[in-house]
């Protein structure tokens, strides 16, 4: 019957959302140059796998993780203040930059089930850890939102 899908990635996030994102928060690398191809797909699968998520889509989400991502991490051994050798130090991912950042937190999420939740408040663009009962980052929010 002539079906075939569109490829998700070629209309979003549009050309002009990702160059708005770049001008309200910099590049997702350290330094000033970043190839563009690197940001718009990474802008692009980012967007693909939160929507998925959004979804409750986790094996998308997964499928997009672990075909198209290669986050840049480094690991810190990490455990007594002083630096004294200690038996229970530990291993800790630590990203290299701010796309990192990101795949990291959709890893947390889809492994640990930590999700992130918007702040209801429509003036507000907070972000908070997900707890059921929880819709505000904070009480300002919390009664500004009431008192609208």
């Amino acid at each position: 019957s002539g079906m075939f899908q569109v490829d998700p990635l070629i209309n979003s996030p549009s050309d002009e959302q990702i160059l708005e994102f770049c001008n309200q928060y910099g590049l997702l690398v350290p330094g000033n140059k970043m190839y563009v191809r690197d940001l718009v797909l990474t802008c692009k699968y980012l967007h693909l796998c939160a929507g998925a998520i959004d979804r409750g889509d986790k094996s998308k989400a997964r499928k997009v993780f672990n075909d198209a991502v290669v986050p840049g991490m480094t690991v810190r051994l990490v455990g007594s203040k002083s630096g004294k050798p200690t038996a229970n130090w530990n291993l800790e991912v630590e990203p290299v930059n701010l796309i990192a950042l990101a795949w990291l937190q959709i890893a947390s999420e889809l492994t640990v089930g930590k999700g992130m939740k918007k702040c209801a408040a429509p003036d507000c663009l907070e972000w908070f850890s997900d707890r059921s009962n929880k819709r505000f980052c904070n009480n300002r929010c919390k009664m500004a939102f009431h008192h609208q």
